[in-house]
Order: structure tokens, then sequence, then C-alpha cells
């Protein structure tokens, strides 16, 4: 909106609401049945059509002002307030379903031994990476090591991957046998077999690849499909690892493993502590992503925390629109900083541990979320102008770009999230998500622009926005299918029902069709 193109963003926040409500929400009525909790349900679907019914009553005078935005930010805290009281004083018992029996998600500490089901399952590691730390923690004090030569050891085949929790307590126990029969481990042998090789002395071009071209190690592993994939990954891969400190805290517990799993000795293969370790250390040695030996990771960390040194106050002032000079010289400072940094860092004599993966931890954290926004902004701005332009030569009007260019990307990531947590088994959850997201874009994005534009230009008064054609049918047809699932879930019994999400379906169909034909027109 700061961009003058207010139709555009409203648009975009109601195309993408109708893409949700009908495609999302119809898709998990259609292939999931279930029923809603009566008041979580007129909840959220009350004050979606409720904001939905606000929007279009504040743009029949196609403006926006201070007391409209205000509005819609004091509906939505009191939305906000209304969940936060409802969950205090009457929280939800989760009910126990049957799913909840047959694929425990915590075992009880008590039942060591598996289960038929789970012998005969398909080995596949569920479990937090990080827990093998806890794991090694726990066998240190009970092993005696004797020599840190311990190796992983790709040959010898590991268990499957075990859900059974390990004890932490104080007192003794006393495990059960677990007998598992061992697979075949070549695709963890494959995964593991840069470790298998010594360690060699570093060298640039190695330190670049590891810290700019990720995507591009472990190239002769690679299908054909991922190689495409990683050859296009690396233009913006280079530009964001130059300019965005980024902390991964898998990989920090990743080397932090490798090395404690370093000073363990291995007692006896049918020690079940033992085996336990080994089942984790196959899980998280399969995790996607090149692995490296960590002097080479801490190394490449080390260079970019120095490059980015440079790169990005050089980056936040030129986005800034800082002069030429000023620029150069903050380009200067950062670039002697940088490289006295790689000389403090490299003399050190702890330098190839993982602990340096988590230096700066809150530095590193908020300079890369501030450059995150940085960069979403430039492309933002960028995209907008490009669109302008298609809109110009085309003839087509901000707020059909809005309704379909715009409302697709933006609700893209909501598609394909709320699907996968309904295909998980969580449809309810996938549901309230559906609601809970465009709600929250529609009242705080309208609504805070609204209100702060009015407060740092108030010679300017209310904003304007035209209220196309199409806009009226996207808003009408949104607080349309929400009325709608107001009335007849609840006649229903508020269970879901498959008709109703075909519905939904056609008319997103029908709101597209219309907005093209009366662009066309």
């Amino acid at each position: 909106m700061d961009k003058q193109a207010g139709a555009l963003a409203l648009g975009e926040l109601m195309g993408a609401a109708v893409c949700t409500i009908s495609v999302v929400c119809g898709s998990i009525m259609v292939f999931h049945s279930f029923s809603v909790p009566p008041f979580v349900f007129l909840r959220d679907v009350g004050t979606y059509a409720l904001a939905v019914a606000m929007v279009l009553y504040f743009l029949l005078d196609h403006a926006l002002g201070f007391v409209e935005g205000l509005c819609m930010l004091a509906l939505y805290v009191t939305y906000i307030g209304i969940v936060l009281i409802h969950d205090w004083y009457w929280p939800t018992n989760v009910p126990h379903t049957d799913v909840d029996e047959a694929a425990p998600l915590l075992p009880s500490p008590w039942s060591m031994s598996p289960t038929p089901s789970e012998m005969e399952a398909p080995s596949t590691p569920q479990i937090a990476r990080h827990s093998l730390l806890s794991a090694v923690h726990a066998l240190l004090p009970t092993v005696s090591v004797h020599k840190p030569s311990f190796c992983i050891n790709t040959q010898s085949p590991l268990a499957p991957p075990s859900d059974s929790p390990l004890p932490l307590g104080g007192g003794e126990t006393t495990l059960p046998k677990i007998t598992v029969e061992r697979p075949s481990l070549a695709t963890l042998h494959d995964t593991l077999a840069p470790l298998d090789q010594p360690r060699q002395p570093l060298t640039a071009p190695r330190v670049l690849s590891v810290a700019l071209f990720p995507s591009m190690l472990q190239w002769s592993t690679k299908s054909l499909s991922n190689r495409i994939v990683s050859v296009l990954y690396v233009p913006a891969l280079f530009l964001l690892r130059l300019t965005v400190p980024l902390i991964s805290a898998d990989e920090y517990y990743l080397h932090q493993a490798i090395c404690k799993l370093n000073a363990v000795q291995q007692q006896s293969e049918e020690d079940a502590l033992w085996k336990s370790i080994q089942e984790e250390a196959a899980a998280v040695l399969q995790t996607p992503g090149p692995i490296v030996h960590t002097h080479e990771r801490v190394a490449a960390d080390h260079w970019l925390q120095s490059v980015q040194c440079c790169l990005v106050p050089t980056f936040i002032c030129w986005m800034s629109d800082v002069p030429t000079t000023p620029l150069a010289l903050v380009a200067c400072v950062g670039a002697v900083f940088g490289g006295q940094l790689w000389r403090t860092y490299r003399a050190r004599s702890d330098r190839d541990e993982p602990e340096h993966l988590q230096r700066h931890l809150l530095l590193r954290s908020v300079t890369g979320f501030v450059v995150g926004l940085l960069w979403i902004v430039w492309t933002v701005d960028h995209l907008l102008a490009l669109l302008r332009s298609f809109g110009y030569i085309f003839h087509w009007s901000e707020a059909i770009l809005g309704l379909t260019v715009f409302a697709l990307g933006n609700s893209l990531g909501d598609v394909v999230t709320n699907l996968s947590i309904a295909r998980l088994g969580h449809p309810l959850m996938a549901l309230t998500a559906c609601f809970a997201s465009p709600l929250t874009n529609l009242l705080l994005g309208i609504g805070f622009s609204a209100t702060w534009l009015s407060l740092i230009h108030p010679s300017l008064g209310p904003y304007d926005i035209k209220l196309t054609p199409g806009l009226i049918v996207s808003c009408t047809a949104l607080l349309g299918m929400l009325v709608t699932m107001l009335l007849v879930i609840p006649f229903n019994q508020f269970q879901v029902s498959k008709r109703l999400g075909l519905v939904q379906w056609a008319t997103y169909v029908g709101v597209m069709l219309t907005n093209i034909g009366l662009e066309i027109h």
C-alpha cells in the first residue's frame, strides 16, 4: 500500500483467501471425515466472516482511513483475546483416536520391547536428530573411555532406528534385551562415504565450495534430476550465503554428535544401550543434505562470517540509499574487521570444534532476520514493478493481478502446508489453519497498513482504494462461502460434508472464470 498499489494488495489478500478457503478447505472436506468443535468453529469462521463484511463496508466509499484501520486491529485483538481466554479457562482435551494407539509418538519408558507391528514395519528414522546427543551424554558416565579412537564403521550393520526413549534417570535401570533383525545399510554407507575418507588439509577451493555452493557437493552421488535442481539453486544460494547470516541447529547437533561418538569406545555388540546409540547414529547421519568433515564446515563458517562483516553492512546501507562515499567507507571498514576476525578464529587452538558453529548466536540470528526482510522488500518492489509493467502493456487492472498472480503465490504456502498436515492425520488442525492464516493477513495487513499510513501521512487523508468488479466478486464469494459453512456444518451436527467441499471447489472455478471474464470484457 505504501507503493500506491492498494487495489493490488487487497486483491492479493482476497484472492489468496478465496483460494485457501475453497481449494484447501474443500480438499480437506472431500478427503477427510471428522467433526469440528462447535465453539472453535463458530469463533474462527464467524470472526473471519465479520472481517470480510467489515472490509466490504469500509470500501463502499473507496477509502480506508485511521478509524477503519483501528477497527480492524481492534477486531483482531479481540479475537486473540477470546482465543487466549478460552484456552486458559476451558482447555481443549485432545481426543484419543485409534491412530494414537496404533502409532504412539512417545512409547512408555517401561515398554522397551518392540511390538510385532514395529518388528514388521520398515525401518525409517523418525527420531529427532538432537536426541543422539542425549543418548551420548547418558552413555558417557557409564563407559570407561580408554582411547578416543572410535570411528563410525559403515561396513558393520546397524540396527534400524528404535522409537524407545533412553532412560536418563540417575538410578540404575535394567534394560531388556532387544532383538531386531539387521537389514542392509547400503544407503547409509553411501551417505557416510565422505566421512570414511582420511582427513585432508584445508584448501581454498574446498572451503569456498562448502561455504558458497553446498548444493554442488557430493556431485557423483546425485541423480540427474538432483543435479539439475542443484545447478538451479546456485545463483540464489550464492547471494543468500554471502549476505544472510544463518545458523543451523541440526548441523551443529550432527557435528557435535559425531565428535562425541569419536570419544566413546564400543563395548559389546549385544549391549542394548550401545545398540540404541548405533541406531540413533544411523538415523541422524541419514539427514538430507551434504555431510562434510567438521573441520571443513567450521572453516567455511569462519570464512562466511568474515565476508559477511563486509557485505552485510554494505547491503543494508545500499538498501537504505546511502551515498556512494559513505557506502565505500562502510565496505572498507567491514573488510578490515572481517579479515581480523578470520585471523583470530583460525589462530585458536580449538578452531575445529563444532561449538564455533554456534558463536554469536543472537547477533547472527537477528542480523539474518533483518537482512532476510530486506531481501523480501527488494524482491517485492522489483516484482511489483515488473507486474505493473505487464499490466500496463496488456491493459490488466491491478485488482486482477492481485486476484490471480499474487493470490496464487501467497496461497501456495498455505496449500502445501495445510494439505500436508491433513495427510499426516490432523485434518482439524489443517482446517483451523485455513481460517487463522488469511484472517491474520487481512486484519493485520490492511488494518495496520491503513493505520500506519494515516499516522505518518496525516495530510494525505484516507487511503483511496478503487473497488473494482473483480474485488466485489471475490469478496462476495468469500463471504458467501463462510456464511454457507456457518449454516451447513452446524446443521450437519458439526460434521464436515464432502458435498460442501465439492461446492467450494466449484465456487473457486466460478470466481476465477468470472474475474477473467470481467477483465476481458
